[in-house]
């Protein structure tokens, strides 16, 4: 047989097919199978025992698909081909060079190095030949056109895209060269949007070759366990799951089709895993608000099989490193629907202000990539979340964390779960630094150890690498809080809004609690109208009402040049303390942007101290809430409620102290400050003062008479600093009784003596609901006389100290000094009288004058002499009606009750003449005989029987005159007329009145 040249026989076959191209075949479109099997690497290197199925192996993977139409050159053929690899396959494009010689266009064989190749493929066709050729060579209507050739990496046609690409290079045995034309295609290599698995696509496949209609019937394509220098390059899932590939094909007519092949890897339980954490803060000083990083790095595996990859991991933070609140503060929180895990397509559309870190990633395959850290909204279930968006090429990486500090320690763990198959050589998150970063370094200076806890997909066990960064510099840290006051009316006595404050530098330790010394006399009013006092247990509850309300607070927290503030109220509460007059309760909603970390609530003892200012003693400061640090910069609580404090009475600048303790444990500090007061100068002081006599027998000599005393104030007036009393001298002191007087020690464990409990004391003050009660004793001074100790309770606990004096005249002398700045409208003192402290020694009947001197707050005097009021004394009434020169005087004498009369006397004064007067005296209503009366010149007496006694008697002296200015004044019933009575007892008691007659 001739052979025709094979140039003249193309020539020939390709006119006389041209005519022919409509008569295609009607067969359908379709995929008829798929496979993919993992094979033993054709290159060689190592393989585990398990084989090539083993996870983290690499074999050659050998994806074949096979089409529908086989044999058929007519048939509709594959145009677009697209291979979908499952997730956790691994085509380590870096691990191989580039061919960077790979021309589509030429027909000649691609010329680039061994190490470009990464796999190879073979492709079986049909030709369709319509018209044999007689005597030349006898053609069916159907010829096998065979294809293969090798896959090489090339440069990715567009990197902004695909991160690589793989460049196919087939051709027919070479006695089919001269009739088909070498095949090269590009087919980009991208990650899949929904499982972030890779997907290679194949465009362009050809369907003629040499003006002839073919059909491609099969292609399989195998990737390569190793490059030719040993290098990995296919790498098996390293899950034991099935792995699904899946591959679509469009045809030259338009028709789609698609399949579906899955391998599922074995011997999971000896799949190498390891990971590495590094962790790092800049600046490394301690106590900043630095940028820090947590970068986890999955282990190199072995020469079998590589390392699995990690579907969890857990980052602990180092001891120390804790959140910061001025982060939150400014955060608007990314939802669910902004970001949408679920759409891996579409980038996360989270607002700016939601962004707290960066993510560094970094694939074999895709390369580095940075994505962004943005905070997640609260869920009942999650406080804090944090979103990651890292877009490839198209898809984006996304997964939630949750962020679950410490409620003790603060100390912060993030843990991401269920992260995608997918292989990185670096995983880092980094939080940002700043004025609101999201994390501060530790206090103290050293080396600060993070862990991770890295859980892989082979589904063995969690490591639990670690990683370490040093903080050094500024290492010693200072406890240095200070206080501010500040009155807002300074007027001396009057109503005022009072604002108390401290302050902490950043970057010094935190306070842990703090007893405040405000200034003597700055009080609040307990009966101010419509306040209540919650209930411990609400205020702990944080339910206090309203109607408790005093104020409100300012909590500045948080560390770096941001701090954000937190409002809040403060609250009259009960008292703490039995015997305190109330307690107070801050609470503050610690609501840091879109964070709410519950509410902080902190107790506050409130006491009145010795001096009379309140002593404000707080409960332990929290330094986290829910694990967020709250430790305060700055305090500011304003007591604003209309009415509830008042200034003291006294002026200048009065001080008030605060006692810190460091939330460490270290050696606490103090601070000082004061408020100024003025306008002293107009505020009255006018106290008034009474005494009291009363008890049987109370004016005999060397009976202990009952003794009262009260001191009153009106309102507005400036408080009392100083009380000096000096009792007459008919009042001494009682030797017995003073001889029993309370030991300092007995005083102080509640001991003492009923014998030395002389009086019993009632304070009013306009500031509270309730009088203030309590015991007075007479407690030993040394070797000389006792002191008064009395102790005032109720919802105010005060004790006054009234130290006792003699004079060089005899009398007894109480001194009250350094009495606290109250407002009190009364102080009664009331003396016992059987074996009291006091005892008669003079005429008390006689009303003696008590003498008192008072200083006030405001450094006025004032001073009162008001005579005694005597219980069981002679009374004697005397009035005169007088007309024309003459007039008639009655009297009245009673003796005490139980007493007799033995005698009276009545003496007029000068001016006055009884002759020639009539003397009618009575007994009661029995007329006495006239010889029971003696006349005298001015004086009148009537003598009494001793049986019988009466305890009334009275006369009238009628005829009484009066000459010159004396007669007309009394006919005016103009001026004093005293007239001067004298009685003697039969028990011998005698008493002396003046008595003042009344003018009718």
């Amino acid at each position: 047989m001739k052979l025709v040249p094979p140039r003249a026989l193309i020539a020939a076959l390709a006119a006389v097919l041209s005519p022919c191209a409509l008569a295609a075949s009607a067969q359908a479109f379709a995929i008829e199978g798929v496979t993919a099997t993992p094979v033993a690497p054709s290159r060689g290197g190592p393989l585990p025992p398990s084989g090539p199925f083993a996870a983290g192996a690499h074999p050659d993977m050998r994806i074949a698909v096979e089409f529908d139409g086989s044999g058929d050159g007519r048939a509709d053929s594959v145009d677009e081909l697209q291979i979908d690899l499952a997730p956790g396959i691994v085509a380590n494009v870096r691990n191989a060079d580039v061919c960077e010689r790979f021309d589509p266009e030429s027909t000649s064989r691609t010329d680039c190095g061994a190490e470009t190749i990464v796999g190879e493929a073979t492709t079986n066709a049909t030709a369709y030949v319509p018209i044999g050729i007689p005597g030349v060579i006898e053609l069916p209507g159907n010829i096998p056109v065979p294809l293969s050739g090798s896959i090489y990496r090339i440069p990715s046609p567009d990197p902004a895209r695909y991160p690589t690409a793989f460049g196919i290079d087939v051709g027919p045995p070479a006695p089919l060269a001269p009739l088909v034309r070498r095949v090269k295609l590009v087919s980009p290599i991208t990650v899949i949007p929904h499982n972030l698995g890779l997907r290679a696509s194949i465009s362009g496949i050809p369907d003629e070759a040499s003006g002839l209609s073919v059909h491609v019937d099969s292609l399989v394509q195998t990737l390569y366990g190793f490059t030719p220098a040993g290098r990995s390059f296919f790498t098996n899932p390293t899950a034991c799951i099935d792995a699904p590939i899946t591959v679509s094909a469009v045809s030259h007519a338009g028709e789609t089709t698609s399949g579906t092949a899955s391998y599922r890897p074995t011997d999971c339980e000896n799949v190498p895993f390891g990971a590495s954490l590094t962790t790092a803060a800049d600046p490394s000083t301690p106590d900043s608000t630095s940028a820090i990083s947590f970068d986890v790095r999955p282990g190199a595996g072995t020469p079998e099989r590589d390392n699995s990859h990690v579907r969890r991991t857990t980052v602990i933070a180092p001891p120390g490193v804790l959140l910061n609140a001025a982060l939150a503060a400014n955060l608007e929180a990314c939802t669910d629907a902004g970001f949408a895990q679920s759409d891996t397509s579409v980038p996360a559309n989270c607002p700016a202000s939601s962004e707290v870190g960066t993510i560094d990633f970094t694939s074999p395959i895709l390369g580095n990539f940075p994505g962004t850290v943005y905070f997640g909204t609260q869920t009942p279930t999650d406080r804090l979340r944090l979103f990651l968006d890292v877009p490839l090429f198209g898809a984006h990486i996304k997964v939630s964390a949750t962020v679950n500090p410490d409620n003790a320690t603060g100390q912060v763990t993030t843990v991401f779960s269920d992260l995608p198959q997918i292989a990185f050589t670096n995983f880092r998150l980094t939080f940002r630094g700043g004025a609101r970063s999201a994390l501060v370094t530790p206090t103290t200076c050293g080396e600060n150890v993070s862990q991770a806890v890295v859980g892989p997909w082979s589904g063995g066990p969690a490591i639990r690498p670690t990683g370490s960064f040093t903080t050094a510099g500024d290492c010693v840290r200072l406890f240095a809080p200070s206080m501010g006051t500040l009155v807002a009316n300074p007027q001396a006595g009057a109503t005022t809004a009072f604002t108390l404050s401290f302050d902490r530098p950043d970057r010094t330790v935190p306070v842990g609690s703090v007893a405040f010394d405000l200034p003597p006399g700055l009080i609040g009013s307990l009966a101010l109208r419509g306040l209540t006092k919650c209930s411990l247990t609400n205020a702990a509850a944080g339910n206090c009402e309203e109607s408790s309300r005093i104020g409100s607070v300012q909590s500045i927290v948080g560390s770096g040049g941001e701090p954000p503030t937190l409002p809040g109220s403060i609250y009259l509460t009960e008292p703490k303390v039995p015997g305190d007059p109330a307690g107070l309760s801050v609470k503050v909603p610690a609501r840091l942007g879109p964070v709410d970390a519950g509410t902080v609530i902190v107790g506050q003892r409130l006491a009145l101290g010795a001096d009379g200012g309140l002593d404000v003693v707080s409960d332990p400061i929290p330094a986290l809430q829910f694990g967020i640090p709250l430790a305060i910069r700055r305090l500011i609580v304003t007591v604003d409620r209309e009415g509830f404090m008042r200034n003291p009475t006294s002026c200048g600048e009065r001080p008030a102290g605060g006692v810190f303790t460091p939330l460490d444990g270290g050696p606490g500090a103090t601070a000082n400050s004061s408020i100024t007061v003025s306008g002293c100068e107009r505020l009255p002081f006018a106290p008034r003062i009474t005494g009291t006599i009363s008890g049987r027998n109370a004016t005999r000599r060397g009976v202990q008479p009952r003794f009262t005393t009260r001191i009153t104030q009106r309102a507005g007036q400036a408080a009392m600093r100083t009380a000096v009393v000096t009792l007459p001298r008919a009042l001494s002191t009682n030797l017995p009784t003073i001889n029993a007087s309370c030991r300092p020690e007995e005083l102080e464990q509640d001991s003492c003596s009923r014998r030395s409990m002389v009086a019993t004391a009632t304070a009013v003050s306009p500031l509270i609901e309730r009088p203030l009660r309590g015991p007075t004793y007479l407690v030993r001074v040394g070797t000389g006389l006792p002191k008064l100790v009395v102790q005032l309770r109720g919802e105010v606990s005060l004790d006054l100290e009234g130290i006792i004096s003699i004079s060089r005249a005899g009398t007894v002398i109480t001194t009250f000094d350094r009495i606290p700045d109250l407002a009190l409208s009364s102080f009664t003192l009331k003396f016992r009288g059987r074996q009291g402290a006091l005892t008669t020694v003079g005429d008390l009947c006689r009303r003696p004058p008590l003498k008192a001197a008072f200083t006030g707050q405001n450094g006025k005097r004032a001073s009162a002499r008001p005579r005694l009021v005597v219980r069981g004394c002679t009374k004697a009434t005397a009035s005169l009606r007088f007309r024309g020169g003459r007039g008639n005087l009655s009297s009245k004498v009673t003796a005490p009750s139980g007493k007799r009369l033995r005698s009276v006397s009545l003496a007029l004064p000068r001016g006055l003449r009884l002759a020639p007067a009539t003397v009618v005296a009575k007994r009661g209503k029995k007329r006495l005989a006239g010889r029971a009366v003696r006349t005298r010149g001015r004086t009148v007496t009537l003598r009494l029987p001793r049986r019988g006694a009466p305890r009334t008697v009275s006369m009238t002296l009628r005829g009484v005159t009066a000459r010159g200015g004396l007669a007309r004044r009394l006919a005016r019933r103009r001026g004093p007329l005293t007239v001067t009575v004298k009685t003697r007892q039969t028990d011998g008691a005698r008493a002396s009145l003046k008595v003042r007659a009344k003018l009718r």
